[in-house]
């Protein structure tokens, strides 16, 4: 299944820090490379790492983007092996590993389940960055 269509993400708790932290007093901070993971429910602005999918098969997808904070390339999770759940939001962390890292950004995607045989596409240019 492709999600296709911009995605506008809210940035958690910890990411909003980050930014305050920078911008107002000047403290430094780089994240090396961006990680898409898929949950089953709301991490909320807390940025919960609890109810990422948990399969064998399942990995957290590198991220690249382009100067309109849009994906530069496909991220594809090829058909499930085993039951995901039922996917609903896009997340975005620091970390490849599932249950490591912060998470960022955050977003509710219309819900998918994730059984085996399902794949999941997110074409080039439609995961959209955005501070609203």
């Amino acid at each position: 299944m492709d999600l296709a269509g911009d995605v506008i993400m809210s940035a958690t708790d910890y990411f909003e820090t980050l930014l305050l932290d920078h911008a107002l007093r000047q403290q430094a901070f780089s994240i090396q490379d961006w990680w898409v993971g898929l949950w089953t429910s709301n991490p909320t602005a807390a940025g919960l790492l609890t109810n990422e999918v948990q399969a064998g098969d399942y990995t957290r997808k590198l991220v690249t983007w382009d100067a309109a904070f849009t994906n530069t390339s496909p991220l594809v999770w090829a058909p499930a092996a085993s039951d995901w759940g039922n996917v609903s939001y896009v997340c975005l962390l620091n970390a490849p590993t599932p249950g490591s890292g912060n998470m960022m950004i955050f977003q509710f995607r219309s819900s998918l389940d994730m059984n085996p045989g399902i794949g999941l596409n997110i074409p080039a240019n439609a995961l959209t960055a955005s501070v609203v």
